[in-house]
């Protein structure tokens, strides 16, 4: 008589126990909505926060000498690039493209009369990340309490081969893809520091060598950029937990720390604007033309500046269209007077004047006119107003409500 055996049939895993192994949760809507959770801490507010950070820049233009005052300043809990409050904590600093005397030097001219934080720590070598590289970096931040920063400098030392399977966007997910693993699991900043491609990029975002791949995998990407001789740079910032901008940044090659200016588009239009004025201060008169040749500015540019300070009341025109001269304002309105000491020589006093420029003369009413602090009535000035003006009466304009024939030009018909 035969006899049936059935076969064990084998269990399969419970979805509890695969999300397990995989190190993957699962959270319901309604519950991410009930729970409290803490804001981001940023190692460098507006600037790198924990999880993982690309710094990319052309070579030799500086951005070790960013990375290594990044890492000072966090380790001490001073001021990064001189302006911005970081909370102290232990930095591990790969300057894999160095050696000792080199890291000597730069702490010398970076700390001055200092001391040297024993939070700093650095290394010249280290394995790459598929040979032990990475599996240190974690042993290290387990290893100091509070750990917040690892910097890699740079990260074509510690890179991991791509696989032969792999295309190169695969391969550069796949290499920086552990590192922010690693950030992510223990809250720490690690930022690698990379080079950008030789060609010219319209977005400094796409000027990152490599494939989309690194960037795609990193938190934060940081660009710095800077034209080779000078000092004044731009550092792109963008990132998931931060919001896009570009910081203006000058480097002091006497200390070798980078210091932040403020927004490149706030700086850039006040270099541009002081650079007009400056030229306006140093010359009794100027023309549009003047200004383009000495200032190296294309026209539009120029002509875009001189509109503003001009309706800001910084600086006067007189003439017409094609022969327009510029001259810088001897009297102070409401929208110059705060903010004169930044553009004009304060040493000369100036009396308040009223806000009416000659290419207002057509649509000129006194409900026009901006009283100021200290400034006559409107009604007894304003006739005083006109003909103090430098304008050009040669072609006819029509007359000021109020003004009788005669009276115009300082009371010449």
């Amino acid at each position: 008589m035969a006899v049936a055996t059935l076969e064990r049939v084998k269990a399969k895993p419970t979805l509890d126990a695969l999300l397990k192994r995989h190190e993957i949760q699962i959270v319901r809507a309604n519950h991410l909505m009930a729970a409290e959770l803490p804001e981001p801490v940023f190692t460098v507010p507006g600037i790198v926060t924990p999880g993982l950070t690309v710094l990319a820049g052309r070579p030799k233009l500086g951005k070790s000498w960013l990375a290594f005052g990044l890492a000072d300043a966090v380790a001490r809990g001073g001021y990064a690039m001189g302006k911005i409050k970081v909370d102290p904590g232990p930095v591990l600093y790969l300057a894999l493209e160095d050696t000792h005397r080199r890291l000597q030097s730069r702490l010398n001219m970076m700390l001055l009369t200092g001391d040297a934080s024993r939070d700093l720590s650095m290394a010249t070598e280290w394995p790459p990340l598929d040979q032990g590289g990475l599996e240190l970096i974690e042993a290290w931040i387990q290893s100091e309490l509070g750990a917040r920063m690892v910097i890699i400098d740079t990260w074509a030392k510690v890179r991991p081969e791509r696989k032969r399977d792999q295309n190169v966007y695969e391969g550069d997910y796949a290499a920086a893809s552990p590192l922010k693993k690693l950030g992510d699991r223990h809250g720490v900043a690690i930022v690698i520091v990379h080079h950008t491609r030789k060609m010219e990029a319209a977005d400094w975002l796409d000027s990152v060598s490599g494939s989309t791949g690194l960037t795609g995998a990193a938190d934060n990407i940081l660009v710095l950029t800077r034209k080779r001789g000078e000092t004044d740079a731009t550092l792109g910032v963008t990132g998931r937990d931060i919001e896009e901008t570009e910081k203006a940044l000058r480097f002091d090659k006497h200390t070798g720390m980078w210091e932040l200016l403020g927004e490149a588009a706030d700086f850039r239009r006040t270099e541009a604007r002081q650079e007009i004025l400056d030229a306006l201060e140093e010359n009794e008169s100027l023309t549009r033309s003047d200004l383009v040749e000495m200032t190296g500015k294309s026209k539009q540019a120029v002509s875009n500046l001189l509109s503003k300070l001009v309706k800001e009341g910084r600086i006067t025109a007189a003439g017409s269209t094609h022969r327009r001269r510029y001259t810088v304002s001897k009297c102070l309105t409401e929208d110059n007077d705060d903010e004169s000491e930044a553009y004009l020589d304060t040493s000369h006093y100036r009396e308040p004047c009223l806000s009416v420029q000659p290419e207002d003369l057509d649509t000129w009413t006194p409900h026009n006119l901006k009283p100021v602090s200290n400034a006559k009535s409107l009604v007894s000035n304003a006739k005083s107003q006109v003909r103090h003006l430098d304008t050009d009466f040669s072609s006819p304009q029509p007359l000021p409500p109020g003004m009788k024939p005669g009276q115009r030009n300082g009371g010449q018909s």
